[in-house]
């Protein structure tokens, strides 16, 4: 059994540029319980075209050669009042920071309307993630949000503590969803941040003063959540059409987690480069846990699975693949890239050997490089009049393939587990893993493909077989390949 049809049932994936994690990870069970119970809570009743935050499962599974946006309730014009007769919230954190920092602090955030200052009826809900790098001077972060009754204006990061109003120390790019980039930090406001008096919100036209908010806690601290909402809205939507609504919610939770290092694997919620900003849970390495909070992916995995792409129907192209398929979803999200395609006959056919061009090809579309069709021939085999030229090209002036010694490239050799891993790694500037041990019998220190097999399986890319080989000799099937190049991606 191939080592990805053994991980058709195990949802997941992969980012990039680990790190080496030093110190622990301690989760937060108890915020996320309390939190959650309040984005999953009555206001989205009151809400025309709500979605969930949460799913309770994440498609999994991987061919060759804009998303529609949520409903909203934003975007319309709102014609009558919305008068909160009761709100009251409270959210207190208190815990000593167990981390050292040495490779910087790692922060999770739940937004609500209710944890604003004052609080409002918005059933608006986000979930933030926040990295702190080590020499304190930048933070990274990703922010996602839906169901805002107001039009997003602007977000920022803000001095406070829990309940009361602070001052912008930080502004966030404004409004993609998700929010997404890096920023200076000023280290004044650091141990304000450890002690969990930070927070974001997020603007809109409705809620000027702030929709939704949370604050930012870190994920290797024990802090005590406890969250009250009470509230009743009446009104008129703020859609087309006349009505009145009335919401009454009332969510309490006080919790002192239980704490969890990070040792050995661990399960996260991964966002790939695919359209629908869709999550996937995977497991990878507590190795490379740093770089992909850095990058917005979420650990630990919420209590209600990992947060919901972008609805959007798709159809199945491709006549023999069905949605059971370990590498149904990958293909799906190439497909949409338009990094892979199909024959003429209406299949994909997942199960034929893949060739050195083509992988290169798939590679080059899906990691978003610029196909380079009037540059210099590099190979000899390669000539400009060749329908890989342009792909093979760019692939070689990113330093992702070299060749052989005779400057051929020979691209129509078929490329072997080895050769893809290597390549996929290169292409997605993994920062490299070398473990002292080898993971697989067959794969020793000394084998060429050994850093790049290490840092692919670290970071969920890939596994081996129930024998602990990893073959890296072995052709690469279509459906492997789009399941590894499409888990590879990052936004």
């Amino acid at each position: 059994m191939s080592p990805d049809q053994a991980h058709q049932n195990n949802r997941r994936s992969l980012l990039r540029v680990p790190l080496v994690l030093t110190g622990r990870i301690l989760l937060t069970l108890g915020i996320a319980a309390a939190l959650f119970a309040l984005l999953t809570s009555a206001w989205a009743a009151g809400a025309s075209g709500a979605h969930e935050l949460w799913s309770s499962a994440a498609p999994v599974g991987s061919g060759f050669n804009t998303p529609t946006p949520s409903p909203s309730v934003g975007s319309a014009t709102s014609t009558g009042t919305r008068t909160a007769v009761t709100s009251t919230s409270t959210a207190t954190a208190t815990g000593t920071p167990r981390c050292s920092g040495t490779n910087g602090h790692y922060f999770v955030a739940f937004l609500t309307g209710s944890q604003e200052t004052p609080p409002n009826n918005s059933p608006g809900t986000g979930i933030g993630t926040f990295f702190l790098d080590a020499a304190g001077t930048t933070i990274s972060y990703t922010v996602s949000y839906q169901n805002l009754l107001g039009t997003p204006a602007a977000s920022h990061l803000h001095r406070g503590a829990p309940g009361q109003a602070g001052p912008i120390i930080v502004p966030l790019t404004c409004c993609p969803n998700p929010l997404s980039g890096s920023a200076p930090w000023d280290p004044a406001n650091t141990s304000s941040l450890l002690a969990g008096n930070v927070y974001v919100n997020i603007h809109s036209d409705l809620f000027p003063g702030g929709e939704i908010r949370g604050q930012l806690i870190e994920q290797c601290s024990t802090p005590t959540v406890t969250v009250t909402v009470t509230a009743t809205r009446t009104g008129t939507p703020a859609v087309a059409g006349t009505g009145t609504v009335t919401t009454t919610a009332t969510r309490s939770a006080t919790s002192t987690p239980n704490v969890t290092p990070c040792t050995g694997r661990v399960d996260i919620c991964h966002r790939t480069g695919s359209q629908r900003n869709s999550y996937v849970e995977i497991t990878i390495s507590c190795s490379a846990l740093p770089a992909h909070l850095a990058h917005g992916d979420i650990y630990p995995v919420p209590q209600g699975g990992c947060p919901v792409g972008t609805p959007r129907p798709r159809t199945n192209p491709f006549l023999d693949m069905q949605p059971a398929d370990y590498f149904y979803e990958r293909v799906l999200d190439l497909h949409d890239a338009g990094a892979i395609s199909g024959y003429d006959d209406g299949t994909f056919r997942p199960y034929n050997t893949t060739t050195r061009a083509q992988l290169v090809k798939v590679v080059v579309l899906a990691l978003g490089i610029p196909p380079d069709p009037a540059g210099t021939q590099r190979f000899t085999d390669i000539p400009s009049s060749h329908p890989f030229f342009a792909f093979v090209g760019a692939a070689y002036a990113h330093g992702i393939i070299s060749g052989y010694a005779d400057d051929t490239f020979r691209p129509y050799n078929n490329v072997t587990r080895g050769q893809i891993t290597k390549i996929t790694v290169l292409a997605s500037d993994f920062a490299v893993i070398q473990p002292a041990a080898p993971t697989f019998r067959d794969v020793p220190v000394s084998s060429p493909f050994y850093d790049y097999i290490e840092t692919a399986y670290a970071n969920s890319i890939l596994g081996g077989y129930d024998d602990r080989t990893f073959r890296p000799d072995a052709p690469a099937t279509r459906g492997q390949v789009a399941k590894i190049v499409d888990l590879a991606t990052h936004p």
